[in-house]
């Protein structure tokens, strides 16, 4: 069985490989440095959270031509298996009646890292790594404030789709659209390997 393992990896071509190991061990160290030091002291989560809240509470207000959604910074307290939790969270408001709340998980944070993570894999010129990583980047946000946005109008317009929306459409989406600008960095890029 190992022969055959080796067998099938010595037929996958060397940029396929070089991609491979790049993809596990930026994984490795993203994960590493995020759920040590980030994830704790929420650095990178808190101002991503409350951005995108209050990003989301303004477009809110412009799709409706009011002032009366407002965001906020709240802490829930949740059971878990270790006990209560304190979950940090940024309220939307319409009106002071809390309508939802976005947390850390919904941030796009997550998202940031993926779609740079690809990029960063792939052999292209360092310019245009940046260039796209940084157009990614915001345009990601973008689609994120975007997704918070029509959830929270799912939810005041059709509560019974709220959890389809928020758990499966709305993140086929988000997915669909960085696969696409995946492929429009990928489209004129001209192999640095050559297989013989």
């Amino acid at each position: 069985m190992l022969k055959s393992i080796n067998q099938q990896w010595n037929q996958i071509p060397k940029p396929v490989k070089v991609f491979l190991f790049k993809a596990v061990m930026l994984l490795v160290i993203w994960k590493t440095i995020y759920l040590v030091f980030l994830l704790p002291t929420r650095i990178i989560d808190a101002p991503a959270t409350r951005s995108v809240g209050i990003a989301t509470a303004k477009a809110l207000n412009l799709a409706y031509n009011t002032q009366g959604y407002t965001s906020k910074k709240e802490v829930q307290n949740r059971q878990s298996e270790f006990g209560v939790v304190a979950v940090d969270q940024q309220a939307i408001y319409l009106n002071n009646n809390k309508i939802v709340a976005i947390e850390d998980a919904c941030n796009g944070i997550e998202l940031f890292a993926l779609y740079a993570g690809f990029i960063l894999c792939l052999p292209a010129a360092f310019s245009r790594k940046l260039i796209f990583i940084g157009l990614g980047l915001v345009a990601i946000y973008l689609v994120n404030i975007f997704r918070c946005t029509v959830i929270t109008w799912v939810l005041l317009a059709h509560p019974q789709f709220f959890g389809f929306a928020h758990h499966y459409l709305f993140t086929f989406i988000v997915y669909v659209f960085i696969i696409w600008f995946w492929l429009l960095f990928t489209r004129k890029l001209t192999p640095q390997y050559v297989q013989k």
